[in-house]
């Protein structure tokens, strides 16, 4: 009974991961009030979830927001970008369902899915690696082609809150406690547990951010 509640036990490290969650999630919402802070916020999310993955650091307030400071320059111009782009996004969807030939829909539906999987591709790169927001910003587009079962399950996981509150909303605001007290940072460490894999294929192994 006694080792059930060592530190380094799985019941321990089940709720070390709860409590970090949920210090996280809280944190990013905030970080993410001014809506242009919002790509730091992301990336300081996923840096402090590659620490606790790794079992480097289970600490959350004073890794989150010095990888907020330090990210700020680099990723806050491709959020912007991300912002802008996903503004288009949500006009042609409104212009496509008032009505569009086949064809139209088609296409935007495969750039629909490109974007979403250079978006979810590019906020753990920033996170995992020290590079520039060029190179980052290229391999979001490249690894999602040559990892597409993994690029299917993170867009299916990041799409999820957006596709409740278009297609159920009235589901969405009644589970809106849990998107508030944990659902964004479970997914953003869901979405780490499948991406590490992928970017492991192209690191030597001692290779760390």
């Amino acid at each position: 009974m006694g080792n059930l509640f060592r530190p380094d036990s799985p019941l321990m490290r089940f709720m070390m991961l709860i409590t970090n969650l949920i210090a996280l999630n809280v944190l990013w919402l905030i970080g993410c009030i001014p809506i242009v802070t919002a790509g730091a916020s992301t990336v300081a999310m996923h840096t402090v979830l590659l620490s606790y993955i790794s079992r480097k650091d289970d600490a959350v307030l004073k890794p989150f927001f010095r990888a907020f400071r330090e990210n700020f320059r680099t990723v806050t111009p491709l959020w912007l970008m991300n912002l802008l782009v996903g503004a288009v996004m949500v006009a042609e969807i409104v212009y496509l369902s008032v009505g569009a030939e086949l064809w139209l829909k088609v296409v935007f539906g495969v750039l629909l899915l490109i974007y979403g999987a250079a978006t979810s591709y590019l906020y753990p790169l920033l996170a995992r690696y020290e590079t520039t927001a060029r190179q980052a910003l290229l391999n979001s587009f490249m690894l999602p082609v040559r990892h597409l079962l993994s690029s299917v399950c993170v867009v299916t996981l990041n799409v999820l809150p957006v596709f409740l509150l278009v297609a159920f909303p009235e589901l969405f605001w009644k589970s809106i406690l849990v998107w508030t007290v944990i659902g964004f940072s479970l997914i953003a460490y869901l979405d780490l547990k499948i991406l590490l894999p992928v970017f492991q294929k192209y690191e030597p192994a001692t290779e760390e951010k």
